[in-house]
C-alpha cells in the first residue's frame, strides 16, 4: 500500500490541508502518515530543556491523536491512519520520512495562521516545494479534494528529457483517469523552435495519456496561470520548480503565497526522482 505523507504545524490550515489528504488517500487506497516536526529554539537554557520537551511532547500528541480522530472520521471512506511526533530540523525529518516510506505524495498547508506560523511554515511550504525530490502537494486555506479529473502542468519546455517526471505525472494521470492540459505561459518570443520541439518530445513521451497544449503570450506569469485554472476548471497544478526559469517569479516566496491564496486550487510540485535515496 502506498502512502501520502502529511506534514502539519498543527494549525488550522494544516489541519484543512490534512483532510485534503485523506480524501486522496482514500480515492487511491494508501495510508496517511501524520508528521509533526518540532523545532526547538535555539536560546534555551539546559535545564529548561527538559522540562519544555515533555510538556511540548505531551501536548503534540494529544493534539495529533485529535487530528488522526478527525481525519478518520471525515474521510470519504476508511483509511488507516499512523502519526509520528519528532524534534530535529523540519526538512531533515520529513526527508527521513520520505526515505522511509517513499510516498505517493507529500501534503502541505499554504500558511499557518498566526503571524508567526505564516512566516514559518510559510517558507516551509517554498522550501519544501523545491527541495524535497518527493511530489509535493501544497493545499490554499480553502481548498477541498474533489475527484480529481483536469490536471495542469506548468512547463517552459527545455531540457523536457531531463527535467520532466515522465512517469509519475503518467501514474497521476491515470490513477485519476484525468485529463492533462499542458501549459506554456511566455511572451511571444518565448514560444519559438526549440519550445516546440521541446513539446513534442513531451508528447512523446506522454502520448499514452494524451496531452493537450495550450500556448498563451501573457508577461505576467501568475495572472497567465490564474487565469487559465479558472477557465479550465483545473483540479491539480503541477510545477516543476527545480530547474525552470520560467516559473522563478511563481516560486519567489511572496508570489507563491498569493498565487495559493487567491486560489482554491493545490499545487503540485515535481522533480525527476534522482538520488532520492541519499535525499
Amino acid at each position: 500500500m502506498s502512502t501520502i505523507i502529511v506534514a502539519t504545524d498543527l494549525s488550522q490550515i494544516a489541519r484543512n490541508a490534512a483532510l485534503y489528504a485523506a480524501d486522496m488517500a482514500a480515492a487511491v487506497h494508501a495510508e496517511l502518515f501524520l508528521l509533526h516536526v518540532y523545532v526547538p529554539p535555539v536560546n534555551m537554557g539546559d535545564i529548561m530543556v527538559p522540562l519544555m520537551y515533555d510538556t511540548w511532547k505531551k501536548e503534540a500528541e494529544l493534539e495529533m491523536v485529535a487530528l488522526k480522530r478527525m481525519v478518520m472520521r471525515q474521510s470519504m471512506r476508511p483509511i488507516h491512519v499512523r502519526w509520528e511526533v519528532r524534534v530535529g530540523i523540519y526538512l531533515t525529518e520529513l526527508k527521513g520520512a520520505c526515505a522511509r516510506l517513499n510516498p505517493y505524495s507529500v501534503v502541505i498547508g499554504a500558511t499557518g495562521t498566526t503571524g508567526a506560523e505564516r512566516v514559518l511554515f510559510g517558507s516551509h511550504a517554498i522550501i519544501t516545494m523545491k527541495q524535497l525530490s518527493w511530489p509535493v502537494i501544497c493545499v490554499p486555506p480553502e481548498a477541498h479534494f474533489n475527484i480529481i479529473r483536469r490536471i495542469g502542468l506548468a512547463c517552459d519546455f527545455e531540457q523536457v528529457v531531463r527535467t520532466v517526471p515522465f512517469q509519475e505525472i503518467e501514474h497521476l494521470i491515470k490513477d485519476f483517469n484525468a485529463e492533462l492540459h499542458v501549459l506554456h505561459i511566455g511572451r511571444e518570443e518565448s514560444i519559438n523552435r526549440a519550445a516546440l520541439s521541446g513539446a513534442g518530445s513531451l508528447l512523446d513521451h506522454l502520448k499514452t495519456v494524451k496531452p493537450q497544449f495550450h500556448f498563451i503570450q501573457q508577461e505576467d506569469i501568475d495572472e497567465g496561470i490564474l487565469d487559465f485554472v479558472q477557465q479550465h476548471a483545473l483540479d491539480l497544478l503541477i510545477i516543476l520548480p527545480k530547474r525552470h526559469r520560467f516559473l522563478e517569479a511563481l516560486l519567489h516566496r511572496s508570489h507563491t503565497r498569493q498565487f495559493v491564496l487567491h486560489n482554491h486550487v493545490p499545487l503540485m510540485a515535481m522533480h525527476v526522482p534522482q538520488n532520492r535515496n541519499g535525499w
